[in-house]
């Protein structure tokens, strides 16, 4: 439920044209799944098989958190509560990424937004506005309209194997059959 909340407020989020109730709702939401699959992660009876659900989570609720964790102009609170859960979303997917093919490509296809998210995040804990350069190769009015192809980053399918969900299936279903 939680996923489709989130998805009716992509078009406001991903264009920066949100305010600050919005920007409360969205880090509400985004925080309940980070939250959830922080549980879930780090649970004793965690399994394999639940990494699958739990990146698709927390590649849902990235975004807007890094929308309200770079817009300049929100309160204080909302960007506090937004990189709080963003840092912990970064951690859980880090932790995934050794043994976890799709959590790995998550991260590499959003490592340009994670170094400009990081660099708005050091500018808000200094308690300066963020200010970027215009000469920079990245468009802030447009933080999420570059989401085809992961935000203007050519695809990295290239690097993907053939079963980078998961390389040790074999069988009548296997992905290597010649």
């Amino acid at each position: 439920m939680d996923l489709l909340r989130l998805s009716l407020r992509q078009g406001r989020v991903s264009s920066l044209d949100f305010d600050d109730d919005m920007a409360r709702d969205c880090v509400e939401i985004a925080s309940a799944i980070v939250d959830a699959v922080s549980k879930t992660h780090y649970s004793p009876v965690h399994t394999p098989l639940d990494r699958f659900s739990s990146c698709l989570s927390l590649v849902s609720a990235v975004l807007p958190l890094i929308g309200v964790a770079a817009k300049p102009s929100l309160a204080r609170a909302n960007r506090s509560q937004a990189i709080d859960s963003y840092s912990r979303l970064l951690a859980i997917l880090r932790d995934m990424a050794p043994t976890f093919g799709a959590a790995r490509h998550v991260l590499r296809s959003l490592s340009h937004l994670i170094r400009i998210t990081e660099r708005a995040i050091l500018h808000f804990q200094q308690a300066e506005p963020v200010q970027f350069d215009q000469d920079a190769d990245f468009d802030f009015s447009g933080l999420m309209s570059q989401m085809p192809g992961a935000f203007g980053i050519p695809e990295q399918q290239e690097d993907w194997e053939l079963g980078f969900l998961n390389g040790s299936l074999d069988g009548p279903f296997s992905l290597y059959q010649g």
